[in-house]
């Protein structure tokens, strides 16, 4: 969620993506030459009166206003044309490069920002954008994770059911059911600092911070799903007494234990200074990153692979059970409600191709944060609904089982 390449988008994002970023400066300048010339302005094709345009001139830097008012004295269009500034781009790349040589970031993004408030929706029909639907599905998830576990825990109450007791499984996915609270709770932060809003609509200070805020839910995210297939695998040691199958389990715990870990190490490492990270943006800070894209990729390619094997593994012991078709495939159906996870992690991947190009961040970041949320969400209630006491039961009372268990056990 850090991509190496954000300051490029940045400036594309305010430059390149659409025409209103020159369209302000340019109207700028217009009215403030024709107020001083012949006054032959078209009320008809300008929105806003004279005066508005010299209260906005007067928000904009020096350079920001040069660059326009040099840039399209240059071009062929008229600078009271919006029509030819909205499809000139040879206009507007030349405005924001030269934004991009004698601007700051962040006074670039005012100018855009004052565009957008102004303009945007009767300009070059650019509405301005807040999109604000991640909150109610985060926490409609939460509520969902919540029940699930509390049915998971509930049921191996002895006074209820005898037969079940608490284990390692059980902490594990209560652990990663705690982390879900801050990692919801970063979640509404970021969309109250301007997550799916156009990133020049967003202060300064708040791209800072949700770029913070990001960072702590890489490693929050980082942390719920390994350890919830820690918790998964923990629950295969206990159903499963199969020597051969136990052991797959235990190197799988191994692979995971390194991959949750590596992949928090990662997000910490990957920037130096750490705080790099999240000042990165304004081009007034030092510092070096590796390729985060080439980490996120591999770190996705792992977790689905993981995420397959969870899946295959206690197929395999279905397979061998002397069960009837229609009793395999019911309690296969119970497992595999674990796919729902893997096609979220596949989902994310392709997201994450999107956001590694993306021109617009805290925009579209909202996408690769939805389904971050979505798969953290869908991990702890999947490992929940594998612990349904009927699957237990089924599979402890199959003959293969009992005689494995029985043999495992003198």
């Amino acid at each position: 969620m850090k991509p190496t390449t954000l300051r490029a988008a940045v400036w594309l994002a305010c430059f390149t993506a659409d025409a209103t970023v020159a369209s302000a400066s340019v109207r700028v300048a217009a009215v403030l030459s024709n107020a001083t010339s012949s006054g032959a302005t078209s009320p008809a094709t300008l929105d806003l009166s004279t005066t508005a345009m010299q209260q906005m001139a007067a928000s904009l830097s020096p350079c920001a206003l040069n660059c326009t008012t040099t840039e399209v004295a240059k071009s062929s269009c008229n600078a009271t044309d919006l029509a030819c500034i909205c499809s000139n781009q040879m206009l507007n790349a030349n405005i924001g490069a030269c934004l991009a040589q004698n601007c700051t970031v962040i006074e670039a993004l005012r100018m855009k920002c004052l565009e957008a408030q102004n303009y945007s929706k009767t300009s070059c029909g650019v509405p301005v954008r807040r999109n604000m639907d991640q909150g109610p599905t985060t926490w409609t998830l939460f509520s969902l994770a919540l029940v699930a576990v509390a049915a998971r825990l509930i049921s191996k109450i002895p006074s209820l059911n005898p037969s079940f007791s608490f284990g390692w499984d059980d902490w594990t996915i209560l652990a990663s059911t705690i982390v879900l609270i801050p990692a919801d709770i970063v979640s509404q932060m970021v969309i109250d600092r301007g997550l799916g809003q156009d990133i020049w609509m967003v202060p300064p200070d708040n791209i800072t911070q949700i770029l913070l805020l990001f960072f702590v839910e890489e490693l929050l995210y980082s942390f719920v799903v390994a350890v919830t297939k820690l918790s998964i695998l923990i629950f295969y040691l206990r159903l499963f007494a199969d020597n051969c199958f136990r052991n797959a389990c235990y190197a799988m715990l191994g692979v995971t234990t390194v991959y949750g870990l590596g992949q928090m190490l990662g997000v910490v490492l990957v920037c130096s200074p750490v705080s790099y990270n999240w000042t990165q943006w304004d081009r007034e800070h030092q510092g070096k990153c590796g390729d985060v894209h080439l980490m996120a990729f591999i770190n996705g390619g792992v977790n689905i692979a993981i995420d397959l094997i969870l899946f295959i593994l206690p197929v395999t012991q279905f397979i061998t059970v002397s069960w009837t078709v229609k009793k395999k495939i019911g309690v296969s159906l119970i497992f595999l409600v674990g796919l729902f996870v893997t096609a979220c992690s596949g989902i994310r991947l392709a997201s994450l191709v999107k956001f590694g190009g993306t021109q617009n961040p805290t925009y579209d970041y909202k996408e690769v944060s939805i389904w971050s949320l979505a798969e953290m969400h869908l991990s702890v209630i999947c490992a929940s609904t594998r612990q349904k006491p009927t699957a237990d039961r089924a599979v402890r009372r199959s003959p293969v089982t009992r005689h494995v268990s029985t043999r495992h056990h003198s």
